[in-house]
């Protein structure tokens, strides 16, 4: 994955710099390659270190992602990626939202907010993929 630096207009009409990730294989050729992203939760590691992932990945976002809406939807991509392969999605949010409180104030917001946004996003994601 690479980082995508971008102005970005606020309402005031000022620019800022904001950066997202930009996953090259999500387009082609590399798109069209299966690759493994993480272990299935039926693989012979511990189930610490298979949650672990959420909680690399949620720092990784929050030291690269400035732009709140790339955020959200990265773990909610990566919650969905992780359903897909059998982990629990109750203890997958219990871990966002313990995560969101050990960190208030990300993206200046309340972790309530932050939480409901992925969750609801998770929930867009899930809707585009069954249709």
């Amino acid at each position: 994955m690479d980082i995508f630096i971008t102005p970005t207009p606020n309402r005031q009409h000022q620019h800022r710099l904001t950066t997202m990730l930009y996953d090259k294989r999500g387009h082609p050729p590399l798109s069209a390659l299966f690759i493994f992203k993480f272990p299935h939760i039926s693989s012979h590691i511990s189930d610490t270190a298979k949650y672990n992932i959420i909680t690399s990945q949620f720092h990784r976002y929050r030291r690269i992602i400035l732009w709140r809406k790339d955020f959200v939807y990265r773990l909610a991509a990566l919650l969905r990626d992780l359903s897909s392969k059998q982990y629990d999605m109750e203890r997958m949010q219990q871990q966002i939202r313990r995560l969101g409180h050990k960190h208030p104030g990300l993206y200046s917001d309340c972790t309530h907010t932050l939480i409901t946004e992925v969750i609801t996003e998770l929930d867009r994601l899930n809707l585009v993929t069954h249709s």
